[in-house]
């Protein structure tokens, strides 16, 4: 109480998987600076060793391509399988239809490369578990598309 300030609670918690492990740091240090616990991990064993230990999880943000597979979406969809209220944002260079051809995908989905606003903005809408498609113009303004209705 004297000298010391109080730890502020998190918004939340959110492992963060990219097979560059530059961009997972970077994730994790924009997320922390938004207020949220974050982990980033840049392999498919971390990831899974993380998910299975760290049961406070809120939202997993997945590289959906790792080494020209489904791998990160696979895991994340596992994960889901595991823990029902796992949130889900998913990030690709491809769009949103070449990834989920279908439309029963329980995520908010991010183009990459985004910016951290973008990312802050995915998290957010996957943690009040609204599917949405994150994108910004050429000026930087985060534009958020609804898909649920």
């Amino acid at each position: 109480m004297f000298g010391k300030s109080a730890a502020k609670k998190p918004k939340g918690v959110v492992l963060v998987f990219d097979d560059v492990g530059e961009v997972a740091r970077i994730f994790a240090i924009v997320l922390r600076r938004a207020g949220y616990e974050a982990i980033a991990v840049d392999t498919i064993e971390d990831a899974q060793a993380t998910l299975k230990a760290r049961k406070d999880i809120d939202v997993f943000v997945v590289d959906v391509f790792v080494d020209g597979d489904r791998l990160g979406l696979d895991l994340a969809q596992e994960a889901q399988k595991r823990r029902r209220k796992l949130a889900v944002v998913a990030m690709s260079g491809y769009t949103r239809e070449e990834v989920f051809p279908s439309a029963d995908e329980r995520v908010a989905f991010m183009s990459k490369p985004n910016s951290g606003a973008q990312l802050i903005a995915g998290v957010e809408a996957a943690m009040e578990g609204v599917e949405r498609f994150i994108s910004s113009d050429e000026l930087g303004k985060v534009h958020v598309y609804d898909f649920a209705d």
